[in-house]
């Protein structure tokens, strides 16, 4: 998404005044990754992930979250970028598998998207 503006300014001395045109395309921020520190989950467990922005959020920053397989790997449905930063923490929660699983955890924002990927790993269990 690319927007197009003309802007028109002016300045002057009382009596004197110019006026010029100028043309400029205002690139929205968007996603530009998601990771998650570290990429692995035990079954049940929790871990991290991170979103980045392209740029530095001017106001707080919501932006869209999605797991591919809620069941393995869930988020929660939004995280804010606060104004000034260019990323924001969140929580992914890991469900029980019976093997080592992947999940792909999706960022949206302004028409862009971006996906990471967190492995759900079953830990085996030692008996006595």
């Amino acid at each position: 998404m690319i927007y197009e503006a003309r802007i028109y300014a002016a300045a002057g001395q009382p009596g004197l005044l110019g006026v010029d045109n100028f043309d400029c395309t205002i690139v929205p921020v968007t996603v530009q990754s998601v990771a998650v520190n570290p990429g692995w989950v035990s079954s049940n467990g929790t871990t991290t992930g991170t979103v980045y922005l392209t740029n530095i959020a001017t106001v707080d920053t919501v932006v869209t979250l999605a797991s591919a397989n809620s069941g393995i790997a869930s988020v929660g449905s939004t995280v804010t970028v606060p104004a000034g930063s260019d990323s924001a923490n969140f929580p992914i929660h890991a469900g029980f598998v019976t093997k080592d699983t992947n999940a792909a955890i999706t960022a949206s924002l302004n028409g862009g998207s971006q996906s990471g990927s967190v492995q759900v790993k079953l830990l085996g269990i030692k008996t006595i």
